[in-house]
């Protein structure tokens, strides 16, 4: 694999292509994104095939982050969940989840019609003033 190295001005060097860890697919990696070792590189075209698995981890790890800015505050058992109801959906084990987190906020987890995930968080609030 030598000639998938190149050496960089300031002494460095980069991997110029990597494998996806799920299928194999060779994919370059732009030199700006200066990947040092090939497990980075093989990260690198991993994020970036588009073959099923390698999609569905994408689109899992997007799901998680989501999850974690739009529930923040919770416990983690609440967000475990909420990731394992996530990846259910994300690979048709459920169609979709609705789940009651606390007296005020709702949690839904559904697939669109293109295979994305929606996550969904709904605070109720209520105002009333007598006069």
């Amino acid at each position: 694999m030598e000639e998938n190295i190149v050496k960089l001005p300031e002494g460095g060097q980069a991997v110029t292509s990597g494998a996806c860890r799920y299928c194999g697919q060779f994919h370059q990696v732009p030199l700006f994104i200066n990947a040092e070792t090939q497990l980075e590189a093989d990260a690198y075209a991993t994020e970036h095939c588009d073959c099923d698995a390698a999609r569905r981890t994408a689109s899992i790890e997007r799901a998680r982050e989501k999850i974690a800015r739009l529930f923040k505050g919770y416990d983690d058992a609440v967000i475990v969940m909420l990731y394992v109801i996530a990846e259910n959906v994300q690979d048709d084990a459920i169609e979709a989840a609705s789940i009651k987190v606390d007296y005020l906020t709702t949690a839904k987890i559904t697939k669109t019609s293109k295979g994305l995930l929606t996550i969904t968080r709904t605070d109720k609030t209520e105002q009333q003033e007598v006069v």
